[in-house]
């Protein structure tokens, strides 16, 4: 089978370089969804999952959740002590 194209959607999105506009408070925001920052004594990924979850159906992307769900995942390099390890947040 071949696909033509692929719908998708996403939560968030952010311009690497960043834009002249772009403010303190997003630019902190984006930093800590990068560096998976804690928020409180949650991380900010499992900030995220949650909103997600106590909020199933009224997200925009709600009906792609129903099927089978693709993560464009980042390429992988071993786990280095009190580093952010891509691969594992994905997983979890």
């Amino acid at each position: 089978m071949r696909l033509t194209t692929i719908e998708f959607a996403s939560l968030l999105s952010c311009s690497p370089r960043g834009t002249e506009g772009m403010d303190e408070a997003t630019k902190k925001t984006m930093y800590a969804v990068k560096c998976d920052r804690m928020q409180g004594d949650v991380s900010m990924s499992e900030c995220i999952a949650a909103g997600i979850r106590n909020r199933p159906g009224t997200l925009p992307f709600a009906d792609y959740t129903r099927t089978t769900v693709l993560v464009p995942a980042p390429q992988s390099s071993l786990a280095r002590p009190g580093r952010l390890w891509v691969p594992q947040r994905l997983a979890r």
